[in-house]
């Protein structure tokens, strides 16, 4: 299993220069920047003290869409840092807390649309993510204020996280550039916790301002 986890990166980037290579020939591609917001809450099972609302945070990266001509699809991948994590609270009065939880993941997306017309998509796919620095931690524990950084391995988080993606996209073509807008409805399938809690990342990801250009 762990050297699964190790070969997990090393797939998807090899993955990756499959799509590339085989979509040269397809049609054509868009490369983009993507950068915007993070909706991210959490689903905590087994710890019914701990409630958990959702927090805004940050997510950007570049990202690829592969035209195949013809059939109205499209494949997008890419590479994203982007922050989950969530509020948490607690009134046990020995574990009295409230605080908000971030944790980065680099995330590679795999979607496929289909194009309802030249400037909207709607469809879905799988994403893969591993640890990218430190969670931290910010609010109040016991009443007394805390800000705290710490490795995934020490939060009991594992390095990796994967999901579902739901996925609608507008673009407005420019020429030999365009704008768009792209909103994502993220769910995890994995176990985010190292321990026997069941923590699964659940995400809406808005990226604004989309700028883009084809090849």
């Amino acid at each position: 299993m762990d050297n699964m986890k190790a070969l997990s990166p090393r797939l998807i980037f090899t993955l990756l220069a499959m799509v590339t290579a085989n979509s040269a020939e397809a049609g054509q591609i868009d490369i983009y920047a993507a950068g915007g917001i993070s909706y991210a809450n959490q689903a905590v099972a087994s710890v019914p003290a701990i409630e958990t609302t959702s927090e805004t945070y940050y997510a950007y990266g570049l990202l690829a869409r592969f035209d195949f001509p013809g059939d109205g699809f499209t494949l997008t991948t890419g590479a994203l840092r982007v922050e989950l994590g969530s509020h948490q609270s607690t009134s046990s009065a020995l574990y009295l807390r409230d605080t908000d939880i971030k944790i980065p993941y680099i995330q590679f997306p795999f979607v496929i649309d289909y194009w309802l017309s030249e400037m909207f998509s709607f469809g879905g796919g799988i994403y893969y993510g591993f640890a990218n620095g430190n969670i931290s931690e910010k609010g109040t524990y016991l009443n007394n204020p805390i800000s705290l950084s710490t490795s995934f391995n020490e939060a009991n988080y594992k390095q990796d996280d994967y999901g579902l993606i739901i996925h609608g996209g507008f673009r407005l073509p420019m020429g030999g550039f365009f704008l768009g807008i792209d909103l994502d409805y993220e769910t995890g399938i994995a176990n985010a916790s190292s321990l026997a809690n069941q923590v699964t990342h659940n995400t809406t990801l808005l990226a604004l301002g989309v700028l883009g250009f084809n090849l």
